[in-house]
Protein backbone atom coordinates (compact mmCIF):
# COMPACT_ATOMS: atom_id res chain seq x y z
CA UNK A 1 0.00 0.00 0.00
CA UNK A 2 1.43 3.23 -1.45
CA UNK A 3 1.87 6.50 1.58
CA UNK A 4 -0.97 8.38 -0.49
CA UNK A 5 -3.38 5.51 -0.04
CA UNK A 6 -2.64 5.22 3.49
CA UNK A 7 -2.83 8.87 4.14
CA UNK A 8 -6.34 8.84 2.19
CA UNK A 9 -7.52 5.66 4.43
CA UNK A 10 -6.53 7.44 7.41
CA UNK A 11 -8.45 10.45 6.62
CA UNK A 12 -11.49 8.71 5.64
CA UNK A 13 -11.40 7.04 9.02
CA UNK A 14 -11.14 10.16 10.84
CA UNK A 15 -13.90 11.70 9.25
CA UNK A 16 -16.34 8.30 9.58
CA UNK A 17 -14.99 8.78 13.46
CA UNK A 18 -15.90 12.12 13.91
CA UNK A 19 -18.87 12.09 11.97
CA UNK A 20 -20.04 8.98 14.17
CA UNK A 21 -19.06 10.76 17.87
CA UNK A 22 -20.66 13.73 16.99
CA UNK A 23 -24.04 11.85 15.64
CA UNK A 24 -23.56 9.92 18.83
CA UNK A 25 -23.67 13.44 20.93
CA UNK A 26 -26.62 15.00 18.35
CA UNK A 27 -24.15 17.42 17.37
CA UNK A 28 -23.98 17.10 13.64
CA UNK A 29 -25.87 20.63 12.73
CA UNK A 30 -23.34 22.79 15.60
CA UNK A 31 -20.53 20.99 13.90
CA UNK A 32 -21.63 21.67 10.58
CA UNK A 33 -22.08 25.42 11.38
CA UNK A 34 -18.85 25.95 13.41
CA UNK A 35 -17.25 24.06 10.36
CA UNK A 36 -18.93 26.35 7.47
CA UNK A 37 -18.28 29.69 10.08
CA UNK A 38 -14.57 28.84 10.37
CA UNK A 39 -13.76 27.98 6.85
CA UNK A 40 -11.22 30.27 6.36
CA UNK A 41 -9.24 29.37 9.56
CA UNK A 42 -9.43 26.01 8.78
CA UNK A 43 -5.70 25.79 7.19
CA UNK A 44 -4.22 27.27 10.13
CA UNK A 45 -5.73 25.30 12.56
CA UNK A 46 -4.62 22.55 10.53
CA UNK A 47 -0.89 23.71 10.82
CA UNK A 48 -0.61 24.92 14.33
CA UNK A 49 -2.40 20.77 15.11
CA UNK A 50 0.65 19.76 13.03
CA UNK A 51 3.26 21.73 15.04
CA UNK A 52 1.39 20.28 18.45
CA UNK A 53 0.98 16.59 17.39
CA UNK A 54 3.98 15.37 18.35
CA UNK A 55 3.64 16.87 22.00
CA UNK A 56 -0.10 15.74 21.99
CA UNK A 57 1.19 12.28 20.62
CA UNK A 58 3.38 11.90 23.69
CA UNK A 59 0.38 12.72 25.66
CA UNK A 60 -1.60 9.86 24.21
CA UNK A 61 -3.76 12.43 21.74
CA UNK A 62 -2.93 10.15 18.52
CA UNK A 63 -5.73 11.50 16.86
CA UNK A 64 -4.45 15.09 16.17
CA UNK A 65 -2.09 14.16 13.72
CA UNK A 66 -5.29 12.91 11.45
CA UNK A 67 -7.09 16.23 12.46
CA UNK A 68 -3.99 18.16 11.11
CA UNK A 69 -3.76 16.04 7.65
CA UNK A 70 -7.48 16.85 7.54
CA UNK A 71 -8.05 20.27 7.86
CA UNK A 72 -4.77 20.67 5.55
CA UNK A 73 -6.25 18.87 2.58
CA UNK A 74 -9.46 21.00 0.81
CA UNK A 75 -10.94 17.97 -0.33
CA UNK A 76 -10.78 16.30 3.07
CA UNK A 77 -12.67 18.98 4.76
CA UNK A 78 -15.30 19.23 2.49
CA UNK A 79 -15.69 15.22 2.80
CA UNK A 80 -16.47 16.25 6.28
CA UNK A 81 -18.12 18.83 5.71
CA UNK A 82 -20.96 16.70 3.72
CA UNK A 83 -20.72 13.95 6.12
CA UNK A 84 -21.54 16.01 8.41
CA UNK A 85 -24.85 17.22 6.32
CA UNK A 86 -25.94 14.08 4.81
CA UNK A 87 -25.64 13.50 9.20
CA UNK A 88 -28.06 15.86 9.96
CA UNK A 89 -30.29 15.12 6.95
CA UNK A 90 -30.77 11.75 7.83
CA UNK A 91 -32.00 13.29 11.79
CA UNK A 92 -34.09 15.23 9.95
CA UNK A 93 -31.91 17.90 11.13
CA UNK A 94 -32.16 21.34 9.38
Amino acid sequence: MTDSMSESMSTEQTICAAVEQLSRLRLESAALLFLEGHWPLRFLAGHLLAVAAPTADLLGYGQVAGWAALLNDADATARLRQSLAHAADRRGMP
